[in-house]
């Protein structure tokens, strides 16, 4: 019974002796798990299933009874976390006033037991977590560059409709090398122009956060991209064919955008094409969706 007892006895010790050690380890990793969290630069907030907060790393604290803007944060953080809690993710960006002004990235995505999927099942939600991301800079270099876009794009257009001017003036007098040079000079500066449009163009296609949709005439986008291409056409001696495109043919869209596609094709076609062969342009519809096709 002597033996049997200090057995026990030294086998309770070394499992004390694992348990203590297990606990160590699991004390180590806790706090490296704090320590990379209070490193982050994005903001960090973990709830319970009931929406209580676990976890706040130290850049979240700003929204932590806060007040101005970093209290409307905090409103939507939450909104997000409840969505989150019930198993929806969601994104969302957030502009602030300020000052100073901010823009902000926000993820909230819900927490499964275990983090494991078997199959289509998935683990029931036991809380949420929110990723907080400050892209004020990200956004302010983005307005900069489409701003430079834009403001050169306007300001070039004027020297180029000077030199457009000048060339076809030059093109009126009788001298054939000066006429064949002049042509050249108006296809070029027709070409700058077409470039300037699509840099014009995606600016503005940028500046739209949410495009506008609305129902359009195919007829009629074929006819805004036609008139961009037709200088170059003509200069070509290629005529654009359009066939199917009927009144009753709708295309909800952002015209601007598909007006700038269609333009690029007819431009790829009329580029390819022998002087003089047509570039034919079909418009149909296939059950909900419309079909255009340009063909060189």
């Amino acid at each position: 019974m002597r033996f049997r007892a200090r057995d026990a006895h030294e086998a309770l010790e070394r499992r004390l002796a694992e348990a203590e050690s297990a606990a160590a380890r699991l004390r180590a990793e806790h706090d490296r798990f704090l320590a990379a969290l209070g490193a982050a630069r994005d903001s960090i907030i973990i709830v319970d299933p009931a929406g209580e907060v676990v976890l706040r790393n130290a850049t979240a604290e700003r929204f932590h009874n806060a007040r101005h803007g970093d209290a409307v944060a905090e409103v939507v953080i939450t909104r997000l976390l409840d969505d989150a809690r019930a198993g929806i993710a969601h994104h969302e960006e957030l502009s602030l006033l300020g000052p100073p002004s901010q823009v902000l990235s926000i993820d909230a995505v819900p927490l499964r037991a275990d983090g494991a999927r078997v199959g289509p099942v998935v683990g029931p939600v036991v809380g949420a977590v929110a990723f907080v991301a400050d892209i004020t800079d990200l956004r302010r270099v983005e307005n900069v560059r489409r701003d430079f876009v834009a403001n050169v794009s306007h300001e070039l257009k004027t020297p180029i409709g000077a030199l457009a001017l000048l060339a076809e003036t030059i093109a009126a007098g009788d001298n054939s090398a000066t006429h064949e040079l002049s042509g050249r000079l108006v296809r070029e500066a027709d070409r700058l122009a077409r470039i300037v449009d699509d840099l014009l163009d995606l600016s503005l296609i940028e500046a739209q956060e949410q495009p506008s949709r609305r129902a359009v005439p195919v007829a009629q986008l074929l006819n805004d991209a036609i008139e961009r291409v037709r200088s170059t056409a003509d200069a070509q001696h290629i005529p654009i064919l359009v066939t199917g495109a009927d009144d009753g043919l709708l295309l909800t869209c952002d015209p601007t955008q598909v007006v700038s596609a269609l333009a690029n094709l007819l431009d790829n076609a009329i580029k390819y094409s022998d002087d003089g062969q047509p570039v034919e342009v079909t418009a149909r519809s296939d059950g909900e969706l419309s079909v255009i096709e340009v063909r060189d």
